[in-house]
């Protein structure tokens, strides 16, 4: 027998449970299919050892991020400051290796980072926050690569390297690839170069962040099926949701949340059309995190380290650190990655506990952590990447206003369901 409900949601991550809270609240049936054993989505949070708690996807809310601020505060949830910036960080650089606040740059060097994070703040404010894309100069910032942008600057050597391990680091994407105007995009929806920054590192879920979704999935109850993969999306008068078991579900409404270089696993039935088909085209890295524990009497000055060769950038949190794998080092080894997280914080691999690599390349359904728009894309796909097809709607962080935070996917889903609730 079909089942019907009013909308059907395809993924259980932030986007797809905001949306289904969302529509639920306002007295709309809903039910949400996950292909994954659990929800999340590109949030996960494991345990390590003792209790302490890790994060291998999502991991930090900023000041500016109402939607996860409400989210976290309704569901009895915490939120904890982060203390990643302000502090002491580890910069290994070409020559030298030193921990302070600012990187040990030559004054040629200071010099030419100084004026083009000027250049960039002024650019920023040029750019639309919420529809970039609809910037005056939206053509030209689009044409050119962040990292080609910075050389025509003058900055190079260490300086270059650091801006582009960290910038790298939070959008998942290599900026070698990756559009000025998305980087100007970022640096104007958090307000300036610095303030983005601290909106990015500000606080973090003391229960751990895939402890929204699963607080949210508890309300669902058995609205939520997991292990369920969705093969055909069909839409007549009413919309028909086929899984591969061959399980049908009617509705008002679908909202997938599915990323957008993951649609190709999809059957859309009429097909997309060639506007939305074409976001297939936008592709981010996976991603791969590697985490372990500091020995109980093991102390270091530095809360985090900017610089690895093989892990490009890590963090301290109490005995917890953790790092991002360099691009090209994302599938290497497990044992040079954590060997090279301890050296970052000056122990042993031996003594590292609880050594962990978590790679997002083995979720064949989540093909990267974010989207890094290349050069023309953001234009080019921009305008697109909220439109709906008949009664199928569209969400997750990259069709937001925040494309590289957890705020993304939660305002993303709130505004598939509300755009439903007004039809």
């Amino acid at each position: 027998m079909t089942e019907v409900v009013d909308t059907v949601i395809v993924g259980a991550g932030l986007a797809g449970l905001s949306a289904a809270h969302t529509l639920t609240t306002n007295g709309q049936t809903v039910r949400v299919l996950e292909v994954e054993p659990e929800v999340g989505g590109r949030t996960r949070t494991g345990q390590l050892a003792d209790g302490v708690l890790t994060e291998f996807g999502g991991e930090w809310v900023g000041p500016q991020h109402r939607h996860m601020q409400r989210l976290v505060n309704e569901l009895g949830l915490h939120l904890q400051p982060a203390k990643q910036l302000g502090h002491p960080i580890l910069w290994r650089g070409a020559r030298r290796n030193l921990i302070r606040r600012i990187p040990a740059l030559s004054m040629p060097e200071q010099w030419a980072l100084l004026r083009a994070c000027w250049r960039l703040n002024q650019l920023a404010r040029t750019v639309d926050p919420v529809q970039p894309w609809l910037s005056a100069e939206a053509d030209a910032l689009d044409s050119h690569a962040f990292a080609a942008w910075l050389r025509a600057q003058g900055v190079d050597g260490d300086g270059l390297r650091y801006l582009s391990i960290v910038v790298g680091a939070l959008m998942s994407a290599d900026i070698e690839h990756v559009s000025l105007l998305h980087v100007l995009w970022w640096f104007a929806r958090g307000r300036g170069l610095l303030r983005t920054l601290h909106t990015t590192f500000a606080y973090t879920v003391v229960e751990g962040a895939q402890s929204i979704t699963a607080r949210l999935a508890e309300q669902l109850g058995d609205r939520v099926t997991l292990n369920t993969a969705v093969r055909r999306i069909s839409d007549a008068d009413q919309v028909h949701v086929e899984t591969i078991e061959g399980v049908a579900i009617q509705a008002r409404h679908t909202v997938v949340t599915a990323p957008v270089g993951a649609l190709a696993h999809l059957d859309f039935d009429p097909p997309l059309p060639e506007t939305l088909a074409a976001l297939d085209e936008l592709r981010g890295q996976p991603g791969t995190k590697v985490t372990g524990l500091l020995p109980h009497e093991h102390h270091v000055r530095h809360r985090a380290a900017i610089g690895g060769t093989t892990v490009a950038a890590a963090w301290r949190a109490n005995r917890r650190i953790t790092g991002f794998a360099a691009p090209d080092y994302a599938e290497a080894d497990e044992a040079i990655l954590t060997a090279d997280l301890a050296a970052l914080f000056h122990i042993t691999p031996e003594n590292l506990r609880a050594r962990t690599v978590y790679r997002w390349s083995e979720h064949p359904h989540i093909p990267a952590c974010d989207i890094g728009f290349s050069p023309g894309q953001l234009r080019r796909h921009g305008p697109h990447l909220t439109r709906s097809h008949g009664h199928i709607h569209f969400a997750g962080a990259e069709r937001s206003s925040w494309p590289n935070n957890m705020e993304g996917a939660v305002e993303s889903g709130i505004n598939a369901a509300r755009t439903i609730l007004s039809g």
